[in-house]
């Protein structure tokens, strides 16, 4: 692909299968999609239709069968475990259901520790940390550790840490499916909220939003759906 014609995140000819025995189940077939930079596209399917599979070849913790994925300048299905690693920490944010916060950290060092882990924690990075926490609205709470916070809490922290590095690509994974209603809606207003902030200030994010709820969906910029493996949509 032509550099000038190439998007900030491309997917083509992606297949994905798992053996079970000898039986052999595809989970992706032939998935293609393209993203520009501050594009957000929703992928909407059933359960064991390919979305986690599909996430986790996005984020490379696994490799397809065949098929490309470039995000920016990286090349996914052809790195290394060193290179993925290396785009884990420099280009890609995630957003998961479950949180997953280091109980023994509190909520600035969890948003952090990322960049910890990659050496790159210098004091505008921390600074950037205590900025994008009074965004989410919790600059009284900086300090407090996970079991002091509530889900919708949790989840401001785990917005705030993937939007620190300024990824390329954000994923985030049914961000509102263990929340209540009210906290739902504060949590997807937040996401989208805070997009358009970092867009404005800097480099812009492709947003992946994984999700089964239809309405948070419709608030992305196209909805891609996902069955038995097969990607439709435009």
């Amino acid at each position: 692909m032509d550099r000038k014609e190439r998007k900030d995140l491309a997917v083509e000819g992606l297949r994905k299968s798992f053996k079970t025995g000898s039986e052999t189940i595809e989970v992706l077939k032939d998935v293609a999609f393209t993203a520009k930079a501050g594009e957000k596209i929703a992928i909407v399917g059933k359960s064991g239709s390919g979305k986690s599979t599909l996430l986790g070849l996005m984020a490379g913790l696994d490799r397809p069968d065949s098929g490309s994925i470039q995000v920016g300048d990286w090349r996914l299905d052809q790195m290394d475990e060193a290179q993925k690693t290396l785009y884990r920490r420099k280009s890609l944010g995630i957003v998961f259901q479950q949180f997953h916060l280091m109980p023994d950290l509190t909520a600035v060092e969890n948003v952090l520790l990322p960049m910890e882990l990659a050496g790159r924690a210098d004091s505008s990075t921390i600074q950037r940390a205590h900025e994008l926490l009074k965004q989410v609205g919790l600059s009284q709470r900086m300090y407090h550790f996970p079991s002091q916070l509530s889900g919708g809490e949790c989840q401001r922290v785990a917005i705030a840490r993937a939007l620190l590095p300024e990824p390329e690509l954000i994923l985030a994974d049914e961000p509102t499916g263990n929340l209540d209603d009210q906290n739902a809606k504060l949590i997807s207003d937040l996401i989208f909220q805070m997009l358009e902030n970092s867009g404005a200030r800097g480099r812009k994010s492709v947003l992946l939003l994984v999700t089964h709820n239809e309405q948070l969906a419709a608030r992305c910029d196209r909805i891609l759906r996902l069955q038995s493996g097969v990607l439709s949509g435009s």
